[in-house]
C-alpha cells in the first residue's frame, strides 16, 4: 500500500482546516467591523481589539480580566448582568475597554448626554423620529454601553437613564455604565430605584487605583 498517497491526502486536509478557519476568522473580523462603525463608538477606538491594551499595570490587568470574563459570559448567554466602570481619573482606560465591549458583543456605544439630546430633539415638529422610537434605539439594543453617567447633576439625565435600565432589566439585557464618578457619589447620583435593578446583577470595577495613560505618555516624551 502506497502511504505517501494516505500522507497527500492528511496534508490537503489539514490545509482545507486551515484555510476554513481562516476564512470564518475574516467573516467575523469583518462583521465585527461593519458593526463598530455603526455602533457609535468613536473613531479613536474602531482599532480596538483584546491585545490592544498595555498589562504592566496589575490593577489594570484585573480589570482587564473582569471586562474578558465578562465578555464571555455575555457570549455564552450566561449574563444578563450590568457592569459599571468607574473612577475619578481620565485616562485610565475606562472607554477603552467600554469599546471592546462594545466591539465583541456588538453593542450600541453612546453618552448619556446624547440620549437626552436626541429625546429632545424629537420634541421638535421637523423631527424625523417620536421620543418612543429614540428611547427603543436604546432599551432593545441586545448590549448598551453608556458613557458620562453623572457627569450632569440635571434631574432629566436621571429620569432618562432609569427609563432604559428599568426597561433593559425587565427585559434582561445587559448594559455597561462609565462614569468619572467615585463609587459612593455614583451610588446616590442614581438613586435607590435605578441603583437596585443595576445591583441586583451586576458588579462595580473602580479605575481610581490605575495611573493614567495621558499622563505615562507625557512622562515617556
Amino acid at each position: 500500500m502506497d502511504f505517501s498517497i494516505l500522507k497527500g491526502d492528511e496534508e490537503r486536509d489539514r490545509q482545507i482546516a486551515e484555510k476554513e478557519e481562516r476564512d470564518e476568522f475574516e467573516r467575523r473580523e469583518t462583521k465585527l467591523m461593519q458593526h463598530f462603525r455603526v455602533s457609535g463608538i468613536g473613531e479613536r477606538y474602531l482599532s480596538i481589539t483584546k491585545d490592544s491594551f498595555d498589562l504592566s499595570n496589575e490593577n489594570f490587568k484585573h480589570n482587564y480580566e473582569i471586562v474578558l470574563r465578562y465578555i464571555n459570559a455575555v457570549h455564552d448567554r450566561n449574563s444578563a448582568c450590568n457592569l459599571v466602570l468607574h473612577g475619578t481619573s481620565n485616562g485610565t482606560g475606562k472607554t477603552a475597554l467600554s469599546a471592546l465591549i462594545c466591539r465583541e458583543c456588538y453593542g450600541v456605544y453612546t453618552h448619556l448626554y446624547n440620549i437626552c439630546n436626541e429625546l429632545e430633539d424629537a420634541r421638535k415638529f421637523s423631527s424625523s423620529r417620536t421620543r418612543v422610537e429614540v428611547l427603543a434605539r436604546y432599551t432593545t439594543a441586545s448590549m448598551l454601553i453608556i458613557d458620562e453617567v453623572a457627569r450632569d447633576a440635571s434631574p432629566d439625565e436621571k429620569a432618562v437613564l432609569f427609563q432604559i435600565i428599568d426597561r433593559r432589566y425587565s427585559d434582561c439585557l445587559p448594559t455597561v455604565l462609565v462614569s468619572n464618578l467615585e463609587k459612593g457619589k455614583l451610588k446616590d447620583w442614581f438613586g435607590n430605584a435605578t441603583l437596585e435593578r443595576i445591583g441586583e446583577c451586576g458588579a462595580f470595577i473602580s479605575f481610581d487605583n490605575i495611573p493614567s495613560y495621558r499622563e505615562v505618555l507625557k512622562e515617556r516624551k
